[in-house]
């Protein structure tokens, strides 16, 4: 039983794994992410903006299920991020970290994953997600690449996943159930094809390209 459970903990390094291959291939959007655009004076100085929302849908099979919703992205150059706790982090390998955990899925959600719009007092971004610059090409180019995909998906936990975790901890597992949850969800996810590539950023290199 804990082959099985630790298949399904490997398993999770696959979301952004494919979503690496998806930079060339084309793929159905059940999940979107929409952009705003616009400028604000510095001075005399202008400044852009940009704020990216990324959009999760539910199927209707799946609403008021546990489980996750997961954003990722990759760069051509394979350097990972995924979008937790409201701010990109690094990923390299392990668990996956989920955007957000719910009790019970609602039929769609919205995280905002980048905003250089809305500034404070001194300047300084009132929403910090961890990317420099204030486009997204900005930020690409920040990371050392003209190129990367973000990802939306999302997976559920459901009675027949509760139950292997019940029967291991019975006899007496020392598996980290939290952790095991996540990864039946992250599994449901990439199986059941939960997930989708939302938006591609293409932009020019400095100098040229």
């Amino acid at each position: 039983m804990e082959t099985l459970i630790m298949h399904r903990v490997r398993d999770m390094r696959s979301f952004l794994a494919t979503l690496l291959a998806a930079l060339s291939i084309p793929a159905a959007h059940a999940h979107s992410l929409t952009i705003e655009k616009g400028d604000y004076y510095v001075g005399e100085t202008v400044i852009q903006w940009e704020v990216a929302t990324a959009h999760a849908r539910i199927r209707a099979a799946d609403v008021g299920q546990p489980g996750a919703i997961f954003v990722g992205a990759t760069t051509d150059r394979g350097r990972m991020m995924t979008f937790s706790e409201n701010r990109w982090v690094p990923f390299s390998a392990g668990t996956v970290a989920p955007a957000v955990v719910f009790d019970a899925l609602p039929g769609s959600h919205s995280l905002v994953v980048f905003n250089s719009r809305d500034i404070g007092r001194y300047g300084r971004p009132i929403y910090d997600t961890g990317l420099t610059g204030q486009t997204l090409c900005d930020a690409a180019l920040a990371l050392g690449t003209s190129r990367f995909a973000i990802a939306v998906g999302y997976g559920v936990l459901d009675e027949r996943a509760e139950a292997t975790i019940e029967r291991a901890q019975s006899v007496g597992s020392a598996l980290d159930v939290d952790h095991i949850r996540l990864a039946f969800v992250n599994s449901d996810m990439m199986q059941n094809k939960k997930w989708n590539e939302v938006y591609r950023v293409e932009c020019a290199r400095e100098g040229g390209g």
